[in-house]
């Protein structure tokens, strides 16, 4: 579960990054938060259905 955590967040922070660079969108940090937090709760989600 640590290890899809931290994909989670890296995978958000990768993409704010690039819009940044890029100038193609905005970085704010709710959408690394929440990208994260969702991805645990689909991941948490598809364990349970999985089981």
């Amino acid at each position: 579960m640590f290890f899809a955590a931290q994909f989670c967040l890296y995978t958000s922070l990768l993409i704010e990054v690039v819009q940044f660079i890029t100038r193609r969108g905005y970085f704010d940090i709710d959408d690394i938060i929440l990208n994260t937090v969702g991805g645990l709760l689909g991941i948490f989600i598809c364990r349970l259905y999985i089981k």
